[in-house]
């Protein structure tokens, strides 16, 4: 019979790991943005300290976002996400993706510093 071969149990066993990873990952990401939503404060409160004026606080959650739902700024996060927005840091207050590109250039970068010895 001619068409399409039915796919090799090696592939097939390769794209139900990769789909099982991905459920992993979207469990482990929600479970970790639900516990910290339900932890007491929150980052604006944070980060201007804890004698802050409640007006300015207010004025900072609507600016970071945290005003809306926590199932909505999840499912914003992920929409940027597949698009490669990993957010702001709000500890730097840079892109989410320079921070992580940064940190793994550098860790890299000491990784191969203490492998590779040139000249031989």
């Amino acid at each position: 019979m001619q068409g399409i071969a039915a796919p090799s149990l090696s592939l097939r066993f390769w794209l139900g790991r990769c789909l099982g990873l991905v459920g992993v990952l979207l469990a482990a990401s929600a479970v970790i943005f639900a516990v910290l939503d339900i932890l007491p404060g929150n980052v604006a409160q944070v980060m201007l300290g804890p004698d802050a004026d409640p007006a300015a606080v207010h004025a900072l959650e609507v600016q970071l976002g945290l005003d809306a739902p926590a199932w909505q700024r999840y499912l914003q996060w992920l929409g940027g996400l597949l698009h490669g927005d990993l957010g702001t840091s709000q500890a730097l207050w840079r892109a989410g993706g320079g921070v992580v590109g940064r940190a793994a250039g550098a860790h890299t970068a000491a990784d191969g510093a203490g492998q590779w010895h040139w000249p031989p």
